[in-house]
């Protein structure tokens, strides 16, 4: 968890930019007629919240990091008008006291929850917290394994900024260890003018994915109607050889 939470701020200054396969743009068209505030799961710095608050929405914000709700915070501080509620939270534990018109757990953000029954009691109080009729959206990798295989998605050394204590770079690598399970590591070294390495490290966080058609099942069993399922973000139907799933689920 260290880029949530050590290295907030970088995770904000780099990874928070990027409009991952444009799912901004689809949430906030999906969720533009939504009644109700918006309530966005794991929501990190904010990133998908911040469009939706700009458009008037009132949004809430869960996190189990306090350092990445605090940058979240100074973004949605900068919106005139915003309404928003950020709270610390686990996925595994978590309850707020609203109902929402629509829940978000994106970016792989389900996958933080491991075991199927872990899963299963996250769906439930999803569907908890919604207004009868109200959206579930997620989005995650379908397979990794088939997407990378025994390779494995390396950025390699980025350079970040340099401070008091030196130059500092980043680099992230995706690997599969096996079927279902992404593990997403972080180096980081710092580095002096004289050359000297001051700080250096590395983390990983791990993702457990269920087959798409168990996922299917199991939220079917908890009580949601499967609504639209595309491929990505472009609109486009979900089909068997789809990298990436958008699911829109509505509670029954």
């Amino acid at each position: 968890m260290m880029r949530y939470t050590r290295f907030a701020s970088w995770h904000h200054d780099v990874i928070g930019k990027l409009n991952w396969r444009r799912d901004r743009q689809w949430y906030c068209e999906r969720l533009s007629q939504v009644s109700g505030p918006v309530c966005e799961l794991a929501c990190g710095d904010a990133r998908l919240l911040a469009p939706l608050a700009e458009a008037g929405k009132e949004v809430w914000g869960m996190d189990i990091s306090p350092e990445i709700l605090k940058i979240a915070e100074a973004d949605l501080l900068k919106i005139p008008g915003a309404r928003f509620h950020l709270v610390h939270g686990d996925l595994a534990s978590w309850e707020l006291p609203r109902i929402f018109g629509a829940v978000v757990l994106a970016v792989n953000a389900v996958g933080f929850v491991h075991s199927r029954q872990d899963k299963a009691a996250l769906f439930r109080r999803v569907r908890d917290h919604l207004v009868p009729g109200g959206l579930f959206l997620l989005d995650r990798v379908t397979d990794a394994r088939s997407v990378l295989g025994d390779q494995q998605a390396d950025s390699g050394d980025v350079f970040y900024k340099e401070d008091g204590k030196g130059r500092w770079t980043f680099r992230t690598v995706y690997t599969c260890p096996e079927s279902g399970v992404v593990r997403e590591w972080l180096y980081w070294k710092c580095i002096r003018p004289d050359g000297a390495t001051v700080d250096q490290g590395e983390d990983y966080d791990e993702f457990r994915f269920l087959p798409v058609l168990d996922l299917f099942s199991l939220v079917e069993e908890e009580g949601f109607e499967i609504l639209e399922t595309y491929d990505g973000f472009d609109w486009e139907p979900f089909e068997r050889d789809s990298q990436w799933l958008a699911l829109v689920l509505q509670k029954r």
